[in-house]
């Protein structure tokens, strides 16, 4: 016969093998399953690269391959709505709710201390779980490689908890920093075979392992509020919402492009702010191996004011995307349960021609201080935008009589990656915006129609272009537009665009 030792761990060595024996099974019986899902949530254009892109992340750890400026890192912090005197909190239950924001003691290394963004993660677990930190009367735990033992300060606090959990077949212990039991910014998740109570020292030991969420989780839900984009700047200036305000400016007359000895093109002032927030939710059923619902919500406001000069010597086409700077993120970390990268980046794009040399002048002010747009990763059907009403102001000027077209649109993308344990969910999506202005300057033109918007323009040209609306004589015909597209992606899975919409402002004869 076995010592009793011994005996022992052949029936936990038996019990594992049988368990791992049965997640294999499960997963080769469901691999079809998924695979058939895969096919009907996705064009098959998309499958494969679908495919890859989960391959690849489920083979990655942390981090994520996206750039960040700056690492916040979220501990466990107290639930707002738990009563820790509450005796209901010594009873396992199945059902739990775990919460995580910015630590105070992180000061040196992260960028968001004192702010109020917040994740709270909701599991539904295999067995019956009972959260140390919920029950005030836990006096100190200790952990070791098979145990974790529970001291009371409170008599009937320690025989309830023991008679509770003696009922239990399995348990699931979740500690938080009152022993050895964690690592540093994490909660230690448990499982529990056996309890021995020692009435003496208000003690109970419990014949425990350590578990990874992924095995002992039948669903996690993640609710994840007023998470800010990055800064295009290492300076970080927090407000007490936990949104991040942010600018980026190019300096004065900024040469973007140059076709010597044709073109010159220069901003003579590129302003662009923002202040973007994220919230979402996350739901992942383990059982499944199928993520249920992965969105965002984005909250934006976006000004940019560009003015340009184009110096033509000679007739010539140019179009270009001038980027301050590539997407940058600023990483949320949980560690070992997920990492947010919400991000932030600006561009200007520039479609200009001319057909002789002349000189030009054209800018934009714009504001939309009111941006909603809810992107559900998983159906871009489900995806919709609100607000993004904008006010703005255009001018262009030219030197000299030509066939001119000079178009303008400045950009803002915000995106949000997130990365769940390690690499089993790595997606992305978010939205880009883009305001901009389109100038048409034509010879030889007869209107037909005097434009309603001539009092944008001076009282002295409005007058001309009155005495002359059939024709514009020495002059040229002028034309804009103010245009205005928004689309929302989910990386490598889709992408729509939810507004698009072009403004006539003016279309009436320039009078040199």
């Amino acid at each position: 016969m076995f010592p009793k030792a011994e005996a022992k761990l052949v029936d936990r060595l038996g019990a594992a093998i049988s368990r791992l024996r049965a997640i294999l099974q499960y997963r080769k019986r469901h691999r079809e399953k998924l695979s058939q899902e895969l096919r009907e949530t996705f064009e098959p254009g998309q499958l494969e690269t679908t495919t890859n892109a989960y391959a690849q992340s489920c083979a990655a750890n942390y981090p994520p391959s996206t750039p960040a400026s700056s690492t916040t890192t979220f501990g466990p912090v107290a639930a707002p709505n738990i009563d820790t005197s509450n005796p209901a909190n010594l009873v396992p239950a199945a059902d739990i709710s775990l919460y995580y924001g910015s630590m105070g003691s992180d000061a040196a290394n992260s960028a968001y201390t004192g702010s109020t963004g917040s994740i709270n993660m909701n599991l539904k677990l295999a067995h019956s779980t009972v959260v140390l930190e919920y029950i005030d009367t836990v006096k100190a735990v200790e952990c070791t490689h098979d145990s974790v033992v529970v001291e009371f300060e409170d008599t009937t606090a320690f025989q309830m908890a023991a008679e509770t959990w003696s009922l239990e077949e399995s348990l699931i212990m979740i500690t938080n920093h009152l022993g050895n039991c964690d690592a540093e910014f994490e909660r230690g998740f448990f499982r529990v075979d056996s309890v021995t109570p020692d009435q003496h020292s208000q003690t109970i030991t419990c014949n425990a392992y350590k578990e990874q969420i992924s095995h002992i989780a039948e669903t996690c839900q993640l609710h994840f509020s007023s998470v800010p984009a990055g800064t295009l700047t290492k300076r970080l200036t927090l407000d007490p919402s936990f949104s991040v305000p942010f600018s980026k400016s190019l300096a004065k007359d900024t040469v973007l492009a140059s076709v010597p000895p044709y073109l010159t093109i220069t901003a003579n002032e590129a302003n662009f702010s923002s202040e973007i927030t994220f919230s979402g939710y996350l739901y992942y059923d383990f059982w499944a191996f199928k993520l249920r619902q992965l969105y965002f919500d984005i909250d934006a406001e976006f000004a940019a004011d560009v003015g340009l000069t184009a110096n033509f010597a000679a007739a010539y086409n140019k179009s270009f995307t001038y980027a301050p700077s590539d997407l940058t993120y600023a990483l949320i970390n949980i560690p070992g349960i997920v990492q947010l990268g919400p991000g932030i980046a600006f561009g200007l794009d520039v479609d200009i021609s001319a057909s002789t040399a002349v000189d030009i002048a054209a800018g934009l002010s714009v504001a939309m201080p009111d941006g909603n747009v809810h992107v559900d990763l998983l159906d871009s059907l489900n995806t919709a935008a609100t607000g993004w009403t904008p006010s703005y102001t255009p001018y262009a000027n030219i030197s000299a009589q030509a066939d001119i077209r000079a178009d303008a649109n400045t950009s803002v993308t915000v995106e949000m990656a997130l990365n769940f344990l390690g690499g089993l969910i790595d997606l992305s999506g978010g939205l880009t915006a883009r305001p901009g202005v389109t100038n048409t300057f034509m010879l030889d033109v007869n209107l037909a129609t005097e434009s309603p918007y001539k009092n944008m323009t001076t009282a002295e040209l409005a007058r001309k272009s009155e005495a002359n609306k059939n024709s514009c004589g020495d002059g040229v015909g002028w034309k804009t537009d103010f245009v205005f597209s928004l689309d929302a992606f989910a990386t490598k899975l889709w992408s729509t665009t939810l507004v698009e919409l072009g403004v006539p402002l003016w279309d009436h004869c320039y009078q040199f």
